[in-house]
C-alpha cells in the first residue's frame, strides 16, 4: 500500500522519505537515531530489518539508508515482528527511550502488536512507543492504535500529507521538557542530582529526600529508601 498514490501523485513510500529528509535536518545534534524497516522485500517475508543501527545523528548516513530502501508493492505489514526488536535495538542505551511506528495499514503477519507493547513495559524496558498512521482511513484501526499506545506512554497521530507527516514524527520524536530532581540527606544536603527520564544516579544506602520542582514552580517532596537495590519513581 506504501507504493498507492497520494492525490498530488506522489507515492505514500515517497512522501515518507522526503518527510524522512525534512525530519533529520530538525532533530538536534547529538540526537541518537535508528531506523528499523518492514514490509519492504515483497512475498510472505515478515521479518524486519535495521538499517540504520541506534546512534549519534549522521545526517547523511541517515539519509542515505533510508533513500536506498527499494518499496515492494506486496510487502506484509510486520508491526508486531519490529517491536519485538526493540529490547536488541536499544540494550545499549539507558533512559527514556522513544519508538515510533510509522504505518499505512494494519498487522498482517499474524502478530500481536498491542501485546509487543506491553511485553516492553512488563520487561521494565522503559520507551515511549508511539504510532504514525499514514493515509489510515478506517477509524476502526485508529481506534486500536489510540488504545495500544496508551499501553507504551506514547501517542497516536493521523497524518495524510507530507507536512502533517513530518509534523507528527517530529513531535513523536521530541523528548518533553522533563524536570531535574536533587536527592537530599538528613541534613538536607544535596548528595545527588539528575533530570527525569534520563539514566540512574548513585547514591549510598539510606533514606533521602527527593526534591523537585513543578509545573507551577513550586517545589515537591517525596522520600526514599535505598539499600543496596534500585529504586524506580514514576513520574508524573
Amino acid at each position: 500500500s506504501m507504493m498507492e498514490q497520494m492525490p498530488d501523485g506522489m507515492t505514500r513510500a515517497k512522501a515518507a522519505m522526503a518527510t524522512f529528509d525534512d525530519l533529520i535536518h530538525q532533530l538536534p545534534d547529538g540526537t541518537r537515531l535508528g531506523v528499523r524497516v518492514f514490509g519492504h522485500r515483497g512475498g510472505p517475508n515478515c521479518a524486519s530489518e535495521l538499517i540504520l543501527p541506534v546512534q549519534p545523528l549522521d545526517r547523511e548516513q541517515a539519509r542515505a539508508a533510508v533513500n536506498g530502501v527499494r518499496v515492494s508493492s506486496l510487502g506484509n505489514t510486520s508491526i508486531a515482528e519490529a517491536l519485538d526488536r526493540v529490547p536488541e535495538d536499544l540494550k545499549d542505551y539507558s533512559g527514556v527511550r522513544r519508538v515510533v511506528v510509522l504505518t499505512d495499514g494494519e498487522e498482517t503477519c499474524r502478530g500481536d502488536p498491542a501485546a509487543s507493547i506491553a511485553n516492553l513495559a512488563a520487561a521494565g524496558i522503559d520507551t515511549r512507543v508511539s504510532i504514525v498512521g499514514f493515509e489510515i482511513q478506517e477509524e476502526r484501526i485508529r481506534k486500536s492504535y489510540t488504545e495500544w499506545v496508551q499501553a507504551g506512554g506514547g501517542r497516536y497521530y493521523d497524518a495524510s500529507s507530507v507536512s502533517s507527516l513530518t509534523r507528527a514524527l517530529a513531535e513523536a520524536l521530541t523528548p518533553e521538557q522533563l524536570p531535574r530532581f536533587e536527592i537530599l540527606d538528613d541534613s538536607m544536603r544535596v548528595v545527588a542530582s539528575g533530570q527525569v527520564g534520563a539514566g540512574p544516579v548513585e547514591v549510598p544506602s539510606g533514606a533521602y529526600r527527593i526534591r523537585m520542582e513543578g509545573d507551577d514552580n513550586t517545589e515537591r517532596y517525596g522520600l526514599i529508601q535505598a539499600f543496596e537495590e534500585t529504586v524506580k519513581l514514576q513520574y508524573p
